[in-house]
């Protein structure tokens, strides 16, 4: 296995079990600020928008690093 691909993977790897030992152990902490908001309806308006920008460019992350992956597969293949 070349060397880029398997620090790739693990790195992955790492990323994924990172995010469930997140999930699990968040599960019950509850969301104070969150909760919060429903006192305060204009921050709440603030916090929507700012979700859906957040949102939008994880999004734009997503489309842009399968483009990169296809492209650079499309490539390495045409190399060979």
């Amino acid at each position: 296995m070349h060397p880029i691909t398997y620090f790739l993977a693990t790195l992955a790897a790492v990323y994924i079990s990172t995010s469930m030992y997140y999930l699990i152990r968040t599960q019950c902490i509850g969301t104070p600020f969150k909760d919060q908001l429903t006192l305060y309806p204009k921050l709440k308006q603030t916090y929507d928008r700012s979700v859906e920008v957040r949102r939008g460019i994880y999004n734009e992350g997503i489309l842009l690093s399968i483009v990169i992956l296809i492209v650079v597969k499309t490539l390495l293949h045409v190399r060979k």
